[in-house]
């Protein structure tokens, strides 16, 4: 049996969770990005023959939605990486103004990436990429190797972060970036109620990409957030 490569990290400090705790898994060609945020209620993956999803687990939506039919995003992610040579498949995205809620630090091996800085943004890029792509490759001058790993004998795993400017006002994100745009889902509020106003929202908003587009899922903890 091929044995599963996994990686964890959070977002934080050395003393304190600002995030969820990602665990991101390779197995048998298939990369699988998971978290406690979503963990049991939606789950992301990326499949060797190019077929991702993203969605609610179907335990979770046949339990808590019974009789109403439900479809994850489905996508395909680019497969032909001996041309490109390498391709983004996700963006997990975690936004100072964002990230609210404080954690204490449990035991394990999660990796710590440093939390981002007022108006600032950390991003954690998920790359496949030919076999002889490294993290020392220009393209990757301005971002942080976390981990390689391979995935089959024509691809590889690269893990990179990078900081940036935050891309979205808290305001923004809780109001015009809603449950009812088509090009957005969220994972953790559909129990509430049109005008229903959750204390310490704790969720991530995914994108729905196209054909060849990578995933983007912005974190958020301990928002105040009405739903529309």
């Amino acid at each position: 049996m091929a044995k599963k490569k996994k990686f964890r990290f959070y977002i934080g400090t050395e003393a304190e969770r600002f995030s969820s705790v990602y665990s991101i898994t390779v197995h048998r060609g298939n990369v699988y990005l998971i978290s406690k945020s979503f963990g049991g209620i939606a789950k992301g993956s990326f499949h060797e023959g190019g077929v991702c999803h993203f969605g609610f687990t179907d335990e979770y939506w046949k339990k808590n939605f019974i009789g109403k039919r439900y479809s994850p995003s489905r996508w395909r992610r680019p497969t032909n990486i001996a041309v490109n040579r390498f391709a983004p498949i996700a963006f997990v995205r975690f936004q100072n103004n964002l990230l609210k809620a404080r954690h204490s630090i449990g035991s394990g091996d999660a990796h710590c990436v440093q939390a981002p800085q007022s108006a600032q943004m950390m991003e954690i890029i998920l790359i496949i990429a030919s076999p002889e792509i490294s993290g020392t490759e220009k393209a990757f001058q301005n971002q942080k190797v976390l981990w390689e790993q391979n995935i089959k004998e024509n691809e590889k795993l690269l893990v990179l972060s990078q900081r940036g400017p935050e891309l979205h006002r808290t305001e923004d994100v809780v109001s015009k970036l809603n449950p009812h745009r088509p090009r957005y889902e969220w994972t953790g509020i559909s129990e509430m109620a049109s005008g229903e106003r959750m204390e310490d929202l704790n969720a991530i908003l995914a994108t729905k990409p196209k054909d060849g587009e990578p995933i983007i899922l912005t974190e958020i903890t301990g928002i105040k957030f009405t739903k529309y």
